[in-house]
């Protein structure tokens, strides 16, 4: 059995090309010893480095975003936003392969080596994805206010330009009409009921004694005509007084019709020769009136009024 010169793997006896690397075999050649074959496979993993070269990447990665920060700092220049962001994600992402490809060449593992490069490259993606994003939203916010901004310019400039006066151009008040409203306060007659006391009139008003068996009583005799067109219950109270005795009120009511009289008799017992006073109250009903009386109200109306506008006349 030989081995590949040039990778060291075993090459069948029949093969004329290394299956590993693809190197033409000498079949008339001698088969090399395994001893030197093991010596040129271990040459061989001695001079892989790598997939990258994880110290320069790292080095020119750091520069770059440092001129990068630079160049921001000192140009103010809208056009070159765009090309600053995509040139720092780039240093980003060569100091993050840099990063990895140093702990890549210290794994010995095919499968190790294998699952690093995939989870670099999502990790780029997502960083990419995520800056886009970032970015698109900036320069849509940064691209209304400068709409808002052309729009104010663009209004100044109609509205000065609207005050500048034009050659042979002069303004003149032009008449129109216009319906105008107003208020005023207009009268009306309402119907307005109200309280007001029955008219009558006490035709009598006397106080005197009679006697009843041999008895002395003090009497009061009152009498009140409705004079009235309409009748109404009287309340006649009446209160003797005495030198010995507390005093005695009485109460009597009677319903009056009108131009109808009624007589209001109280009496009390008392001593023989006693003299006495008597207080009396009339209360006297109500009834119901109606008048009319003048209100006023709050009317909107309108009136046409001549009203005046410039007008340019050219």
């Amino acid at each position: 059995m030989s081995f590949c010169e040039s990778c060291g793997k075993k090459v069948g006896e029949n093969s004329k090309f290394c299956e590993n690397c693809g190197t033409p075999v000498d079949s008339n050649k001698p088969a090399s010893e395994p001893k030197k074959i093991v010596e040129e496979k271990v040459t061989v993993k001695k001079n892989h480095k790598g997939l990258f070269h994880g110290k320069e990447l790292i080095i020119s990665g750091v520069f770059s975003l440092i001129l990068i920060t630079i160049i921001s700092i000192e140009t103010h220049i809208p056009a070159l936003g765009i090309l600053l962001f995509f040139a720092i994600i780039l240093c980003l992402s060569t100091i993050i392969i840099g990063l990895t490809s140093i702990a890549f060449n210290k794994l010995k593992s095919d499968k190790s080596k294998k699952i690093i490069k995939i989870t670099i490259i999502i990790v780029l993606v997502i960083i990419l994805i995520i800056s886009l994003v970032i970015k698109i939203n900036s320069l849509s916010r940064v691209d209304s206010s400068n709409f808002q901004s052309a729009t104010y310019n663009l209004n100044y400039q109609t509205t000065t330009q609207n005050s500048i006066p034009k050659a042979n151009c002069y303004y003149e008040s032009v008449p129109y009409e216009e319906q105008e409203a107003y208020s005023v306060e207009e009268p009306y007659l309402s119907t307005e009921y109200y309280q007001a006391p029955i008219t009558y009139e006490v035709i009598k008003n006397d106080k005197g004694t009679t006697l009843h068996g041999i008895n002395v009583w003090a009497i009061n005799t009152i009498k009140i005509m409705n004079t009235d067109s309409e009748g109404g219950l009287f309340t006649v109270t009446q209160t003797f007084e005495t030198l010995t005795d507390d005093p005695i009120t009485k109460t009597s009511s009677y319903y009056i019709n009108p131009q109808e009289t009624k007589t209001f008799v109280e009496e009390i017992d008392i001593s023989l020769g006693e003299d006495f006073i008597v207080d009396s109250k009339l209360t006297i009903p109500d009834k119901t009136l109606s008048r009319q009386v003048t209100k006023y109200t709050t009317v909107t109306k309108y009136r046409t009024v001549t009203k005046y506008q410039q007008v340019e006349v050219c």
